[in-house]
């Protein structure tokens, strides 16, 4: 889920250069600054990420295809 949440909100958010207030603090940062301030997401880390979700992907789908060639409970 982390990398999952990561990888949405940098992708989404990560390059937006539109100021914001941030509200008890009387700041106005820039969207992407907030982002790395406050969650310490990176949106230079997106490559990485991306990375990292296909890669759980492509393993758990090759933990399938093993289980499915090599567990059997079936009885005769």
């Amino acid at each position: 889920m982390a990398w999952t949440l990561y990888g949405l909100i940098v992708s989404q958010f990560g390059d937006i250069t539109t100021t914001v207030l941030v509200v008890g603090t009387g700041e106005n940062p820039a969207v992407k600054d907030y982002v790395n301030t406050f969650f310490g997401y990176k949106h230079s880390f997106l490559g990485v990420v991306a990375g990292v979700l296909v890669g759980w992907a492509v393993f758990f789908a090759i933990i399938f295809v093993f289980a499915i060639k090599f567990l059997n409970f079936q009885r005769r």
